[in-house]
């Protein structure tokens, strides 16, 4: 079996974070109190696997798919003063504080289950978002179509974001209609 360019792998993983970001909010938008199982599945899975998918990079230090594994040593300290101001955050603590909220969902409620746990917190995509349009606008899209000029991937994940939202809108809009007849 052939093993994947980490720089591809990333690339993957991030576009895949922000479809699933786009599918939740637009689920939230069309069908916001739905009692159709179906709309509330859609919109959990979407939050929880989304939440993982950003996790892969932004998560655990010690993953092998972690952020850390692809920026060189050398540009961390600079990658995370970008990441930093692209996500609005003042600092460290500030970023330390909502990453932790990210991981304690994702541990607690999205991939794992701890009956123990308390969480009502639901993770607020917007920095996450910002996150992952900063990594690849600024390193991960560079990497890649220096190698792979052809490449599939938007060069703008940002704009790519915009454009698939209203996508989504279109075909949830219709959904919904198709689905109307089932809310009690």
């Amino acid at each position: 079996m052939q093993q994947m360019d980490p720089i591809e792998t990333h690339i993957q993983t991030i576009w895949s974070f922000v479809r699933l970001a786009a599918l939740k909010r637009v689920l939230h938008e069309v069908v916001p109190e739905t009692k159709v199982d179906f709309w509330r599945i859609m919109m959990g899975a979407s939050l929880d696997y989304g939440l993982i998918e950003w996790c892969k990079i932004f998560g655990r230090w010690k993953d092998d798919t972690h952020w850390t594994k692809v920026v060189p040593a050398s540009q961390h300290d600079a990658f995370r003063t970008g990441l930093y101001a692209a996500t609005g955050m003042k600092n460290a603590d500030e970023w330390d504080a909502y990453h932790k909220k990210m991981k304690a969902y994702r541990d607690t409620l999205a991939a794992h289950i701890d009956f123990g746990s308390k969480s009502t917190n639901y993770p607020d995509f917007g920095p996450a978002l910002a996150a992952a349009f900063y990594y690849h606008a600024t390193f991960l899209y560079p990497a890649w179509v220096g190698m792979h000029p052809r490449t599939r991937y938007p060069a703008d994940m940002e704009a790519f974001a915009v454009d698939y939202h209203k996508q989504l809108l279109d075909v949830a809009n219709a959904a919904a209609q198709a689905t109307k007849q089932f809310e009690p």
